[in-house]
């Protein structure tokens, strides 16, 4: 009895002192994508050391090497006119979620996304038929209305921003409402705006017809 004790500890103890598990390759597709469109020029950083930058299909094949469960932290630095995304998850090292790539070979692809640092925003101003109004901005013209009243012209706008658009009407007197502005806030997307502002015309004063003084009456003697 002694004797199997023995020989099944020096089992465990051999069980316990195998090596574990040597790391395996995995390979990973990082795409960096902006509004559906692919990005290049991104530069991918795992683990704190920089695999590559996507090419023209915004695509950068890596591969990292590690035991089955390791989570290795993941970076990506976008170019100049667009944000980088943050607090993106790591890359999790499963060889048993590996899926086919389009050549053949084997790899799990990482969608990332790199959004422009601003946004077109297309104005059209509808002054209800008031011609050559300047359309300001910040305190500067942008536009001016045309012979239909109508005015357009297109911002570029950082997202979640607010811009204020008036309509200058210090030469026009007669116009109410005096100088109006309208605010819009930019959404993180392109985006139409529509401004309709209605307006309206104040008659002249008319002016009282004042009676000709043909000078003091003289009593009339009969």
């Amino acid at each position: 009895m002694r004797a199997l004790n023995v020989g099944l500890a020096l089992t465990l103890g051999i069980v316990a002192c195998a090596d574990p598990e040597p790391p395996q390759e995995h390979r990973f597709i990082v795409v960096a994508l902006s509004d559906g469109e692919p990005v290049a020029g991104v530069a991918v950083i795992t683990g704190g050391e920089r695999a590559g930058e996507t090419d023209e299909h915004g695509e950068l094949d890596i591969t990292l090497t590690g035991r089955d469960g390791a989570a290795v932290p993941l970076v990506v630095e976008c170019p100049e006119g667009y944000r980088s995304p943050v607090d993106l998850r790591p890359l999790r090292l499963q060889s048993f979620r590996h899926l086919e790539t389009s050549d053949g070979s084997r790899g799990i692809r990482r969608t990332v996304s790199c959004l422009p640092t601003e946004r077109r925003a297309a104005i059209v101003v509808r002054a209800a038929g008031q011609v050559d109004l300047p359309i300001m901005i910040r305190g500067r013209e942008v536009a001016r209305t045309d012979a239909s009243g109508v005015a357009h012209f297109s911002l570029r706008l950082r997202p979640n921003r607010s811009v204020r658009v008036q309509l200058d009407t210090s030469t026009r007197g007669d116009l109410r409402p005096h100088s109006p502005e309208s605010t819009l806030r930019m959404p993180d997307r392109d985006e139409i705006f529509v401004i309709d502002q209605p307006f309206e015309v104040e008659e002249a004063p008319r002016q009282r017809r004042r009676r000709r003084s043909t000078g003091p009456r003289l009593p009339v003697r009969i």
